[in-house]
């Protein structure tokens, strides 16, 4: 299978001056986010106006725009990627970086938005947050996938912590690997919260109050819904890992793939569409032993 990693690189280290006075100063520091990658159309509007293009910067309020074909790759912080898909929207709210990691905020309008955050504990911790119209999403070293589909909120935790505090006092719910929540206002207004899990095909749903129902098996238009959003999570992990997915997403591979008949790896041997994930952030990420295997997703639910 050809590969091409994607030209990521980390921002270069902080130095801490060595007075103690200097230092409480500089321990928060706020920093502008770099275009890294740049398909098709992408506009920013705000403080900064106009095409954006590799290499350039972005200051907190900048509201980021991708058209149909376009797609865009930033570093808001080191070790930190956010990538926005075709036909979507979103406000970077700003980065500020200090002793303990950095902390990074994007409000995500309407669209899709792919998070990777390769920090470790040897490299500093560090906290990506997502607010949509639904909630607020935290994740920590880990990928994570966020979709605002008009009403309807959807994230897909591939891998690491990521936690979701609902809007409207619903409470806090932690995601583990390979679970996936949609949050929906009904048609009285209220909003639908439900966990999918797909290493085993369960679901919860969350009350007003935060509370939890009992486990049941997913509704199978949810399943297929949430593990096509998952499928997508792992294809960007794919990608950007250039074209072999860490352990942790192999094993989830294998878990849902006991779930979800067809469930593979391969979703390189997906074919590329205007959005799907290969094509925006790799055109020439293809795959020459697919065997006509066509993955399949997986949904994901609460622990």
């Amino acid at each position: 299978m050809k590969t091409l990693s994607l030209p990521f690189s980390l921002f270069s280290s902080l130095l801490l001056l060595p007075s103690w006075d200097l230092v409480a100063q500089e321990a928060v520091k706020e920093v502008m986010a770099t275009v890294s990658q740049v398909r098709g159309q992408v506009t920013a509007s705000g403080k900064q106006s106009g095409d954006l293009k590799a290499g350039s910067q972005l200051s907190s309020g900048t509201v980021i725009q991708t058209g149909n074909d376009g797609a865009v790759l930033i570093r808001p912080a080191p070790y930190i990627k956010v990538a926005l898909l075709p036909s979507s929207q979103a406000r970077f709210n700003g980065s500020q970086i200090g002793a303990d990691g950095a902390a990074v905020s994007f409000e995500l309008l309407e669209g899709t938005l792919f998070c990777r955050d390769q920090s470790t504990e040897d490299t500093a911790g560090s906290t990506l947050k997502v607010t949509t119209s639904n909630c607020l999403i935290t994740g920590k070293s880990g990928h994570f996938l966020v979709e605002q589909q008009g009403k309807r909120t959807m994230v897909a935790n591939v891998v690491g912590d990521v936690t979701v505090r609902i809007a409207e006092g619903g409470g806090t719910v932690e995601l583990g690997t390979g679970n996936v929540i949609v949050l929906q206002p009904n048609q009285q207004g209220r909003l639908e919260v439900k966990v999918i899990d797909l290493t085993n095909g369960t679901m919860v749903t969350i009350a007003e109050d935060g509370s939890r129902g009992p486990v049941e098996r997913a509704d199978a238009l949810l399943m297929a819904q949430a593990a096509n959003r998952m499928a997508a999570g792992i294809a960007l992990t794919l990608t950007e890992s250039g074209g072999t997915l860490p352990d942790a997403v192999q094993a989830l591979v294998q878990q849902i793939s006991q779930v979800v008949p067809g469930f593979t790896a391969d979703v390189a041997s997906q074919p590329t569409t205007p959005t799907s994930p290969q094509q925006v952030l790799n055109p020439d990420f293809v795959s020459s032993n697919n065997n006509g295997n066509q993955p399949t997703a997986s949904p994901d639910a609460p622990r």
